[in-house]
């Protein structure tokens, strides 16, 4: 898994001209049917200042496994205590049934207010019926509200609301893979 994301970035950064990597940090959030980690670090490439480069593994109670990688740009100076990213991700969704497995393109944007040592966050990102796998399927994946505080320079604590769905139109199947209140800690390196 590691050489696999590795060589990605390798990929991205060799089509893109180059990056300068500045940041990194690893969050890992559990609810009560739920366990997730997710992996960010800057990745400044020509144009794209403020981007990060951003993996994700999310696995449920009933073996459901969500895959992602995804870039975003910030639009504000990185000084704002106010921030939008917008960006693509890349989602692999593995259900409990090995036939209703999907991969999609999502568009979305996450909105981050700061006021130190606290961080309010929102935000979604889809991906609709035409760009994803399996007829008539669309994935949402919406972080409802994300309350964060700072603990000290390398430690966040973190408390939210998130929901994630799998829609089909084929028969009105629809998955919810997660609504959950979760909580989890953001560890900066």
């Amino acid at each position: 898994m590691r050489r696999a994301a590795k060589s990605t970035l390798l990929s991205l950064s060799l089509l893109a001209g180059g990056p300068v990597v500045a940041a990194e940090d690893l969050s890992v959030g559990l609810s009560n049917n739920f366990a997730e980690i997710d992996y960010r670090r800057d990745f400044r490439v020509g144009g794209l200042e403020n981007s990060q480069l951003n993996a994700g593994l999310l696995m449920t109670e009933n073996n459901t496994l969500v895959g992602r990688l995804g870039l975003a740009g910030n639009v504000f100076d990185r000084n704002s205590p106010l921030s939008l990213d917008v960006g693509a991700r890349l989602y692999f969704v593995n259900l409990t049934n090995p036939d209703d497995d999907i991969a999609g393109v999502a568009l979305g944007a996450r909105l981050r207010y700061s006021l130190a040592p606290f961080h309010l966050s929102t935000g979604a990102y889809f991906a609709p019926e035409v760009v994803t796998s399996g007829g008539g399927t669309s994935i949402l994946d919406f972080d409802v509200v994300r309350l964060e505080v700072d603990l000290n320079k390398r430690l966040s604590a973190f408390a939210g609301v998130r929901r994630f769905k799998v829609a089909r139109d084929v028969g009105g199947d629809r998955k919810l893979v997660d609504n959950r209140v979760y909580v989890g800690a953001r560890f900066d390196f």
